[in-house]
């Protein structure tokens, strides 16, 4: 299981907004949690997690991500059987679950 962040996916927010970056973390057992659902697969933890409070964060996070070729992996409830929010290129984790 990979749990250290990569250089590309933890730098990806230095243009967001202040209000933002307040809600990323890369705090390993949130990233761990984010990486692991209900399916059989090996678990993949993203690099950093984004809790969005409003559809202008969204926007940004997927500007700033864009920008930087970072992947994005968006996720609800991780109840996925088919592996779908494993982080297997790295990447940022979009919590639509607030």
């Amino acid at each position: 299981m990979r749990c250290r962040p990569s250089k590309r996916s933890t730098t990806w927010c230095v243009g967001a907004g202040a209000a933002l970056r307040e809600r990323v973390t890369t705090v390993r057992s949130i990233r761990e949690r984010h990486g692991q659902d209900e399916s059989y697969h090996a678990p993949f933890p993203p690099d950093a997690v984004v809790f969005p409070q409003s559809t202008d964060e969204v926007v940004e996070v997927v500007r700033l991500c864009a920008a930087r070729r970072t992947p994005i992996i968006p996720y609800g409830v991780g109840t996925s059987l088919e592996g779908n929010i494993a982080a297997v290129r790295g990447g940022v984790c979009l919590d639509m679950g607030r």
